[in-house]
């Protein structure tokens, strides 16, 4: 379903009591996503949202490998994907994508993903700044090479500090790049660790995980174990294997009475994180260059996710 139908189903179906599993992005903006995370709390159900790249077997052992020590402090990450659609041309059924008002973007969809498992990882930014482009501005359908104007920015850049020390670089492009469309770089004090795949939706991509260490001159593959597919060996492979990863921690949190599958409220922050972004990337297209922190004091719960 597309975004700018999320609202509407999600808020009869909390009407009506039930617990809701909702795609990324929850809204087409950060004041639908609140409303809806308020509606769920009101009703009493549990929900959750639809970022599952944290869940794919690579991910997870990365995060064990740095809980570890395998690389020491991070210092540093940096992280270059492709987005996919958003390229010149498009079919008329996908070209909503293009209007930036719709909530679906390079920034709210696959960079995001990627930023929810960069958190995931190391944390949340303290500071960051931001720049974006629309380089693309006119899109030609191939159903019947008729042209739109795209408003959706399909070059966008980030980097900060995260709340550790860290800094961190993200760039998203539209399209696809005939070289990389996934590398992701962790750096540390006594390793490393890689990951590279051929989409840039990370949270659908089979990825590969290298690493090294110590006196290692290279990284190299790494054995990632998957107790879930162990565990239930029909979980899917490709794409839809990271949402079946998340339904079955759904499925433990409802047995165990824990929280760790995210739901709305933690949708609403992802949605300030890409409203904290585009902030940024605003000032910076206007020459007023500004370092957006996490206490910032921007209002954000009047943001429409409107094209600039």
């Amino acid at each position: 379903m597309r975004v700018t139908g999320h609202y509407a189903i999600v808020s009869e179906a909390l009407r009506a009591g039930k617990m809701v599993f909702a795609e990324w992005p929850l809204g087409v903006n950060l004041s639908e996503a609140t409303d809806l995370s308020a509606k769920a709390n009101e009703a009493g159900v549990r929900t959750v949202v639809g970022l599952q790249a944290r869940f794919s077997p690579q991910v997870q052992h990365a995060r064990h490998l740095i809980v570890e020590g395998y690389i020491g402090d991070v210092l540093s990450t940096s992280l270059v994907g492709s987005a996919g659609s958003w390229s010149g041309t498009t079919q008329r059924n996908t070209s909503y994508i293009f209007d930036e008002s719709n909530g679906a973007t390079p920034l709210s969809v696959s960079m995001l993903h990627a930023l929810d498992a960069l958190n995931f990882l190391l944390g949340d930014f303290e500071t960051l700044a931001a720049a974006s482009g629309v380089r693309t501005p006119h899109v030609r359908m191939t159903d019947d090479n008729s042209t739109i104007t795209a408003t959706s920015p399909d070059q966008v850049a980030v980097c900060g500090t995260l709340k550790s020390g860290a800094i961190a670089s993200v760039f998203y492009r539209g399209g696809q790049s005939r070289g990389s469309n996934f590398y992701w770089e962790i750096n540390g004090s006594e390793g490393d660790l890689v990951f590279e795949a051929n989409l840039g939706n990370l949270q659908v991509a089979n990825a590969r995980l290298r690493g090294g260490r110590g006196t290692s001159t290279q990284v190299q593959d790494l054995v990632v174990p998957d107790p879930d597919k162990q565990l239930l060996p029909d979980i899917p492979n490709g794409i839809p294997s990271n949402v079946a990863r998340l339904y079955l921690q759904f499925a433990r949190d409802l047995s165990d009475g824990t929280r760790i599958a995210p739901d709305f409220d933690y949708a609403v922050t992802r949605h300030e994180l890409i409203e904290r972004i585009r902030h940024a990337a605003q000032n910076t297209e206007s020459g007023q260059f500004e370092v957006c922190n996490s206490e910032t004091g921007i209002d954000l719960s009047s943001s429409q996710g409107t094209s600039r």
